[in-house]
């Protein structure tokens, strides 16, 4: 009996032994796993932080095909997406930030990327459908509310968009000058010219120093008719940003309709000492000069730029050049 006894404890002792072993040797390897996918993800990172989206990319499929722990997953999905996205592999950022937020949906980062991306591209339902679901969380960014205003104003639907920036500005405490600009052109773009004003008002003197902000200012005085205001402004963005062609041609034109000729004039001469051929400015010339009473040299710019029949300004110089040769036979009685 007491033979059969040592017999069943000591098979029991070697099991307990072994179990113990197994356990604790598997819990040695987890403990070294996590280390080593932890200085993975530092490597990712790093190279991330480089911009060497290449080794990213080949350091993640890697480290994927190790089948890792899912928060681990989690974190290297977030930076391949990111690194297709940079290198321009929309197709691929798609999918990977698709399978993420499969994956993951709690974490708004894929989510929120993925509507971005459709909203780029033109998909702006499906862009509204998940910036929708975004701001339903409480965590969500004011990017998320700007991204829905922006899918709203795509689709045409200018209220609710108005309603979705105005939040994000709020959310945002006005210090997203990028976000600031881009709805003041919506705004304008609508006529609401006093709302541009109302808004700038709130913002940082750090973000009136921005070249840009003057340009849309000028922008709002002159569709209200105050071409002075207007000037002013124009003047201030050229002076931040002086080698600016699209704001050059815009303190041009604007000179010309508040009929300041003079200094239109002054500022054509300063263009074209280094750009001499550029038709907008050319066109401008025309202008003045026909302003001026110089109709023969008027007509004379205009024919030049004319002869390049495939762009836009010229085809304005021809439709110019029409009218005043009809104009001319209607005076004269002659075609």
């Amino acid at each position: 009996m007491a033979h059969n006894k040592i017999f069943f404890v000591l098979p029991f002792s070697v099991l307990y032994l072994l179990f113990f072993v197994v356990c604790s040797g598997a819990f040695w390897f987890s403990g070294e796993s996590e280390k080593k996918y932890e200085a993975d993800i530092k490597a990712i990172i790093s190279d991330y932080k480089k911009d060497d989206c290449f080794q990213v990319i080949e350091r993640v499929n890697g480290f994927l095909e190790n089948k890792p722990p899912a928060h681990f997953k989690e974190e290297a999905y977030i930076y391949l997406g990111s690194c297709y996205e940079k290198r321009n592999e929309i197709d691929k950022a798609l999918d990977i930030y698709g399978l993420a937020n499969a994956l993951y949906p709690e974490n708004n980062f894929f989510r929120e990327s993925l509507a971005n991306i459709y909203l780029s591209a033109g998909f702006f339902e499906k862009a509204l459908v998940l910036f929708k679901e975004l701001i339903e969380d409480e965590d969500s960014s004011y990017k998320a509310r700007a991204g829905l205003a922006k899918s709203y104003a795509s689709l045409g639907f200018y209220k609710k968009a108005r309603k979705n920036f105005s939040e994000a500005l709020k959310m945002s405490e006005y210090k997203d000058f990028a976000l600031i600009k881009e709805y003041s052109r919506e705004l304008i773009r609508v006529r609401y010219y006093d709302d541009v004003l109302a808004i700038f008002k709130k913002t940082s003197g750090e973000f009136k120093k921005d070249a840009e902000v003057y340009l849309i200012l000028s922008r709002v005085y002159m569709y209200k008719g105050k071409y002075k205001e207007s000037l002013t402004y124009i003047n201030k963005a050229q002076q931040i940003s002086p080698d600016r062609r699209d704001m050059a041609l815009y303190g041009i034109f604007l000179n010309i309709m508040a009929s300041n000729y003079a200094k239109a004039l002054s500022k054509i001469n300063h263009f074209t000492k280094n750009n001499s051929e550029d038709s907008l400015v050319l066109l401008a010339r025309a202008i003045v000069k026909l302003k001026k009473g110089n109709k023969k040299e008027s007509c004379k710019i205009l024919k030049g730029i004319s002869k390049n029949k495939t762009s836009f300004v010229s085809q304005i110089a021809a439709a110019m050049l029409g009218e005043e040769s009809g104009h001319r036979s209607q005076v004269t009685g002659h075609k």
